[in-house]
Formats: C-alpha cells, sequence, structure tokens
C-alpha cells in the first residue's frame, strides 16, 4: 500500500512539472518555458491578439492607425511589414497594451519590469556577455561568438520593430529593421514627470555587442517612445 501511495504522489508530482513548462494564453498558442534567474521565462515572443477577458487588442493595420494609437495611448498591435509584404508571424504590441488593466499576459503570468529583466542580464554575466547566450542562432545579419548554453533556448530573434517618431524609412515599411535589432517592452515606465511618454526597454542589435538597458546607461530617446511596436516576453508570477 506505501509503495502504491508512493508511486500515485511522485505521479501527481511528476504532471504537475510537465505542466509548469509550458503556459497558454487565451487564442490557445502555447509557449514553452526556461528557468533563468529563478524565474520561469517564455522562450517566444508573445502573439496573443485579445485580452485576458476576451477584448480584441486594436489591430493598427497602417501607419495612420499606429500613430493615432499612439496620440490617443490606445493599446495596439501590428504585424512588422517588410519589403516582401506582411509578415504574419511577427506580432508587436505599443507599452499601452502591455500595462492595460485587461490583461494582455497569459494567466499566471506577468510581463517583467526592467529591474527583473536586469536581474535576467546580470545572472547571465551582464550586459556583454548575454547577447551571444540569449539570441538565436539564425536570422542574424551578423552576431555574436555564440556559446553553448541552455539559455540559448531563450531564441531571441531579430524581428524588427516599429517606430513613431523616427524617419518615415525607418518606422512603418520600412525592411530595414527586421533581421538587424528585436527590443522587448519592460512593464516599467520611466519618470512620468520628465518622460511621461517614454518607457523602459530591452534591445538586441546585430552590429552591438551588448544589450541595450536605459536602466544601466541612462540614456533614453525616441527608441523609448510608449507608441513604438516591440516584441513582448512573459515570466511565470512567484507564488509568495
Amino acid at each position: 500500500m506505501k509503495i502504491v501511495i508512493f508511486l500515485f504522489v511522485a505521479s501527481i508530482l511528476s504532471l504537475s512539472f510537465a505542466f509548469a513548462q509550458t503556459v497558454k494564453d487565451i487564442d490557445g498558442n502555447m509557449y514553452k518555458l526556461i528557468t533563468i534567474n529563478k524565474l520561469e521565462w517564455m522562450t517566444s515572443n508573445l502573439s496573443v491578439k485579445r485580452f485576458k477577458n476576451g477584448e480584441k487588442i486594436m489591430h493598427a493595420q497602417t501607419e495612420q492607425e499606429w500613430y493615432y494609437a499612439y496620440q490617443n495611448e490606445i493599446s495596439a498591435w501590428c504585424y512588422y511589414e517588410d519589403e516582401n509584404g506582411v509578415d504574419t508571424k511577427t506580432i508587436l504590441y505599443n507599452w499601452y497594451a502591455v500595462v492595460d488593466k485587461r490583461g494582455l499576459a497569459p494567466t499566471g503570468t506577468h510581463i517583467p519590469t526592467v529591474f527583473e529583466w536586469t536581474g535576467f542580464v546580470n545572472s547571465l554575466g551582464g550586459a556583454n556577455a548575454t547577447p551571444r547566450k540569449i539570441m538565436a542562432k539564425s536570422g542574424w545579419e551578423t552576431y555574436q561568438h555564440f556559446e553553448e548554453h541552455t539559455a540559448n533556448m531563450f531564441n531571441a530573434k531579430p524581428v524588427g520593430s516599429r517606430y513613431v517618431s523616427l524617419s518615415p524609412m525607418s518606422h512603418w515599411i520600412d525592411g530595414k529593421s527586421k533581421g538587424k535589432y528585436t527590443n522587448f517592452w519592460t512593464s516599467t515606465s520611466l519618470n512620468q514627470d520628465l518622460n511621461p511618454n517614454y518607457a523602459y526597454r530591452i534591445g538586441l542589435a546585430y552590429n552591438y555587442p551588448a544589450v541595450i538597458n536605459e536602466l544601466e546607461s541612462g540614456i533614453v530617446g525616441k527608441l523609448n517612445e510608449k507608441g513604438n511596436g516591440y516584441s513582448v516576453r512573459c515570466v511565470v508570477d512567484v507564488i509568495p
């Protein structure tokens, strides 16, 4: 009897562990997880199109709609458009979607703060060591010498970004940032009094050897504008 009970408990624990390896959003998209710095991070970018309450997130299909969302602080997402047409696999969000009270992150997860991202980077050896440990091994125009490290499962791909205040050749149908850059939103706004339209992001670039983090550098600018379209990763909530 004791053996049967032990096997039953062991099976339950095993199932719980298996379920903890993925999360699912309201649209049914599944995301694998990897543990880094004691937090479980998604290994692919968020691609949900509805909030947790079931309401649709605005799909900004044109440059004008994207800028309108920014001007009116409306949550929005868009596809990255390249020179070959619409890329329907890459979904980017403005910052207003990130902090919308209706909930962008899948149940049981949240969008990390800049402090959680900084802890993530520091746990992998710092800003200079992290890119070669988390950048995908394909897709980048050029890239650092990669290390054989489990953190490569993070699989940061150069999916490009959308901008609201850069030159016209840079912020909508540019065909220029994909393959070169990727940015991840944090849930942390910059100082509301000094920079009410800016938020922290985490950046990776094909020609820059370090993780870009304004919390560390103190340098902020148009790449921090809340209307920009960036990728989103989530982390599993820690139960106290």
